[in-house]
């Protein structure tokens, strides 16, 4: 199995500012957007469970400006590089693994906010 992951990065300010601009359904709650922002977690490779990760790219988009087309070229290479090294799976964890892991996560949560 191969994974590749396409993180974009844009400031919250510059997501609720375009969020302003939708009308009708395409409006999202601020509150959604904001909450979001608050758990999505960028690709991180030094996490001990994380080797889905090896392959991504962060596409950081800090304005109101649309991100280039030339980003798919990025984009293609990330998706071929990891074609070309799939990951093996890994055996399953027991009970207490998870909850280490799930500790562990808890933890990274709270020193966020």
């Amino acid at each position: 199995i191969s994974f590749s992951i396409a993180y974009i990065s844009v400031p919250l300010h510059v997501c609720l500012a375009r969020n302003d601009l939708r009308e009708g359904k395409h409006h999202i709650p601020s509150q959604v957007i904001t909450r979001m922002d608050a758990t999505i977690e960028p690709p991180d490779v030094s996490k001990p469970y994380a080797s889905f990760e090896k392959f991504h790219i962060t596409i950081r988009n800090t304005s109101q400006n649309e991100i280039g087309r030339n980003i798919f070229d990025d984009i293609e290479q990330c998706i071929n590089e990891s074609l070309q090294s799939p990951i093996r799976a890994k055996k399953e964890c027991s009970a207490e693994e998870m909850a280490q892991i799930e500790q562990e996560r808890e933890r990274q949560r709270v020193e966020t906010f």
